[in-house]
């Protein structure tokens, strides 16, 4: 009885020293958070870019959108040779908003960099509605037939703005986010 009553007292001081260095460690042995967040001056937006569909929609729960900001928003529309289109896919369940940090430190990085200061990025992105892709596998096949629909667009578009349209983009940089 005695030795059963000192092995249940060792084993819980040995569970409560455990405890009580791993709650030591936590408070007082910990590293400083090195990621800076981006700032942002002027609200960003996300511009509602048309797409003609032909027949039956299967795509109306979804989105293709112009990621903007500031004044920049005036003449987002204003796709001009050598500027480089991106179209932004989110993930699982996310936000087309999840093109806000990428985009704003691109967008100023060509801004303020006089290397790259000719460097003009636009940022499409999608919204699919927040919808449970990893979950429901039918999603991801429609999704991606809408990916490939608003990818035409974004190259049509800028076919249509460009004088020559011979010399017109034949690709879009595609970024997958999460799932995406």
């Amino acid at each position: 009885m005695i030795v059963q009553n000192l092995v249940r007292f060792l084993l819980t001081l040995a569970i409560l020293s455990g405890v009580g260095i791993g709650l030591f460690d936590y408070l007082k042995n910990f590293d400083e958070n090195e990621c800076s967040m981006t700032w942002m001056y002027q609200a960003p937006k996300l511009l509602d870019v048309s797409m003609p569909i032909d027949g039956q929609n299967p795509f109306e729960r979804y989105k293709l959108s112009l990621y903007c900001v500031g004044d920049g928003c005036v003449s987002a529309f204003n796709f001009k040779r050598g500027h480089i289109q991106s179209l932004v896919v989110p993930g699982n369940a996310d936000s087309a908003m999840q093109v806000r940090s990428l985009a704003s430190v691109t967008t100023d990085k060509s801004r303020y960099s006089k290397q790259h200061s000719s460097v003009r990025f636009h940022f499409f992105t999608i919204s699919f509605n927040r919808e449970l892709t990893g979950l429901y596998g039918p999603f991801v096949h429609v999704q991606t037939k809408y990916v490939q629909h608003a990818i035409n667009h974004i190259l049509m578009l800028f076919r249509k703005s460009i004088n020559e349209p011979e010399k017109a983009p034949q690709s879009v940089l595609l970024i997958g986010n999460s799932l995406g």
